[in-house]
Order: structure tokens, then C-alpha cells, then sequence
């Protein structure tokens, strides 16, 4: 009996695990590629927007070098490193989503994870400035 309620606390706890980390990082933009889900800053949401819809005064040779970078949720959820670059390569397999729908997915696939890894894993992972 205490094992499911562990559980359930567990499972309960994720979501709010979730949203912890992500308002602690500052992430904005969220993004699925390949069955991951991403969040990235404010910062790497703009690079993201130029990359996709490039400001022509910039010249062609700007966007083939830009990248921006973003957290992979589903491997913070694993203990991973998760830090992931993108470029213009990238941008034609993102399907940019909501936050909820993130928060939503990520709660079913951290299922699965073992209760010591949550919350420690969900430390903050800043840029380098």
C-alpha cells in the first residue's frame, strides 16, 4: 500500500517538477522533434524565428552558420545531459507547441523514472554567458 501512494505522490509531483524547471530556466519556446520535446529562452526562440523566416538584409551566408540551442525535456526527466544546437537544418522537423502540451506529455513519460531522480535532476541549466 505505502508503494502505490509513492507512486501516486510521485506521478502527482511531476507535473509541478516540470514547471519548476522550466520557470527556472526561463524557457519560452517549445518545440517537438523526433518524439523529443525541447524548451528554450527567449533568446533562442528569436535566433529560431530568424532562422525560419530570415531578415534578407542579414545575406545568405548568415543563416547557414546560425544555430540556436535548446534543453531536451525528456532526458532531464532521465538525468541526461540535454542540452541540444539547431540550425536551419533542423527547422523543417520542429512542430512548435504549447507549454500545457509539453507538461502533459512529459507527465506520461516520467512515469517511468525512478523517484530518486526526481526532483534532484530538475536542477537549473543556465547558458554560459
Amino acid at each position: 500500500m505505502v508503494s502505490k501512494f509513492r507512486k501516486f505522490m510521485s506521478e502527482e509531483q511531476i507535473p509541478s517538477d516540470i514547471k519548476s524547471f522550466i520557470d527556472t530556466n526561463e524557457l519560452v519556446f517549445f518545440f517537438k522533434k523526433n518524439k523529443e520535446h525541447f524548451g528554450a529562452t527567449e533568446e533562442n526562440r528569436l535566433m529560431f524565428a530568424q532562422i525560419k523566416h530570415p531578415d534578407k538584409d542579414l545575406g545568405k551566408g548568415w543563416k547557414n552558420e546560425a544555430t540556436f540551442s535548446a534543453v531536451n525535456l525528456n532526458k532531464v526527466l532521465r538525468g541526461e545531459p540535454a542540452q541540444h544546437i539547431f540550425s536551419k537544418n533542423d527547422i523543417k522537423e520542429i512542430d512548435v507547441i504549447d507549454v500545457e502540451k509539453i507538461v502533459s506529455s512529459l507527465k506520461g513519460k516520467a512515469k517511468v523514472v525512478p523517484m530518486n531522480i526526481l526532483p534532484s535532476s530538475l536542477v537549473p541549466i543556465k547558458e554560459k554567458d
